[in-house]
């Protein structure tokens, strides 16, 4: 006979354990958000002040000042001028305009960050206190964010003012000492263009040296010599190039040159005429040859001293004066100023033509010769 097995009663579930605990559930959230609301509400003005005390913060940073805060509206124009003056005093460089304004936006972003998250965690509370709340904070960042965008402007007009070129840098006064003319030499240096002066030539015919120049390259030394040793007398040439200073070449003559070159006197004010030139003539002859007017005083004088000049130089044993009543020469006869004609040497003289080629001695042989006119040139305005 098989045993029976015990029958088993089913336990009946408890219908009303879920309920209870969806109760209990909603008993604590409604504690949780409960306490948040209290907590929200006593928390809130000091966590907007925080917030604003921490924004003032991250600007002072950024601006590196000791400023007051920016976002106080009494003192905002204040402290952009003081910003603007320290920026200006610490010469910030230009390149540092588009760091400060990055630096400044990510500050602005950070605390919008942050008050959105601010705002998230209130309105988790009732709708009263999470409409407070945001809207506080939103006026609190709105009124950092204008703050911090005034103080950018400031920092960024500061900073491009203060590099900013100087616009009136080309048109600064010079303040040198202007010097003042005492006197002006027109030097006509012999010749030119179509005109060579004297010619050398080698044993094949070709031309090797021409007078002209030879005459220009003196007559540049020189007014380059007169400036070194004495600014205030001006120096003239009647060519700087190899170019004739008559140009109709229709009507041109030796005659309309030479009168040109006196015309160039009036046309430059020209106290006194020195003409270069190289002389010619027999190999055997060499020195140097002065042509001046009979009744010329002052270049008597000058001649004198010329001599001694090149004489300290050893240029030449052989000097000479000529006077142009025993010697017509258009250029000395014809001028209304003091006027000099020098025959540097002799181009057919081969001592004379190697120092007259050379760079070095030609240029001593003008500096003398411009020492010598301004030592006479100051001796004459001293008398007067």
């Amino acid at each position: 006979m098989q045993e029976q097995k015990p029958i088993r009663k089913r336990k009946k579930k408890r219908r009303l354990r879920k309920p209870i605990r969806i109760f209990l559930w909603c008993m604590a959230g409604s504690l949780c958000l409960y306490t948040a609301n209290l907590g929200v509400k006593a928390l809130g003005a000091p966590a907007r002040t925080n917030q604003t005390q921490t924004i003032a913060k991250t600007n002072e940073r950024t601006l590196s000042s000791s400023e007051p805060s920016a976002s106080e509206d009494s003192n905002t124009i204040e402290d952009h001028t003081s910003i603007s003056d320290s920026i200006i005093h610490n010469s910030q460089p230009s390149d540092d305009v588009g760091a400060a304004k990055e630096q400044s936006d990510s500050n602005v972003q950070d605390n919008q960050d942050e008050s959105q998250e601010e705002q998230s965690s209130v309105q988790s509370s009732p709708e009263s206190a999470s409409a407070e709340s945001s809207s506080s904070d939103q006026d609190v960042v709105q009124e950092a964010n204008a703050a911090t965008i005034g103080i950018n402007d400031a920092v960024i007009d500061a900073v491009v003012i203060n590099n900013e070129p100087a616009s009136n840098e080309n048109a600064m006064i010079n303040t040198e000492p202007k010097i003042e003319t005492i006197a002006t030499i027109l030097v006509d240096a012999g010749h030119g263009g179509i005109d060579p002066g004297m010619t050398l030539s080698d044993e094949n015919g070709n031309v090797t040296y021409m007078e002209k120049d030879v005459t220009l390259k003196a007559a540049q030394e020189f007014k380059n010599a007169m400036a070194m040793i004495n600014p205030a007398i001006r120096v003239e040439l009647t060519r700087d190039s190899d170019t004739s200073t008559y140009t109709d070449m229709a009507t041109y003559s030796d005659v309309n040159e030479l009168n040109n070159r006196m015309a160039m006197i009036g046309q430059t004010g020209a106290n006194y005429y020195l003409s270069l030139h190289c002389n010619s003539g027999n190999p055997s002859f060499s020195g140097v040859d002065l042509f001046i007017k009979p009744n010329d005083e002052f270049s008597s004088t000058l001649a004198d001293q010329v001599f001694s000049a090149f004489d300290a130089i050893g240029w030449s044993e052989s000097k000479q004066v000529t006077t142009v009543d025993q010697y017509p020469l258009h250029v000395v006869t014809l001028s209304p100023v003091p006027s000099m004609l020098v025959e540097m040497g002799y181009m057919t003289n081969e001592t004379d033509l190697a120092k007259l080629l050379d760079d070095q001695q030609r240029n001593t042989l003008m500096q003398q010769l411009a020492a010598a006119y301004s030592e006479m040139i100051l001796s004459r305005q001293a008398q007067s």
